[in-house]
């Protein structure tokens, strides 16, 4: 029972990890503004993309900045929901 709560607790921490990728030095982080700019769109609804869980943030020094990852992959996501759309 407990090597199953340990695989358990060590699966967690692995997608909590994944989740929250550490952003490489190589890479700016944006602010909720440049992503508000980059995808066109209000801060407010960046703000409620972070809070549906759709953009992850990472915290620096208590502010939210955004890596450019996960600006993509939620580009990425929103191009392959809304692909069937097109033409209306």
């Amino acid at each position: 029972m407990a090597e199953a709560f340990a695989e358990r607790l060590i699966e967690a921490v692995e997608h909590r990890l994944t989740r929250h990728q550490i952003p490489s030095i190589d890479h700016p982080l944006y602010d909720i503004k440049a992503v508000a700019r980059k995808l066109a769109i209000s801060v407010r609804t960046v703000e409620t993309l972070v809070a549906e869980g759709r953009i992850v943030p990472v915290a620096v020094r208590g502010q939210r900045r955004f890596t450019p990852e996960s600006v993509d992959a939620y580009i990425r996501h929103s191009v392959r929901s809304t692909g069937s759309r097109r033409g209306r």
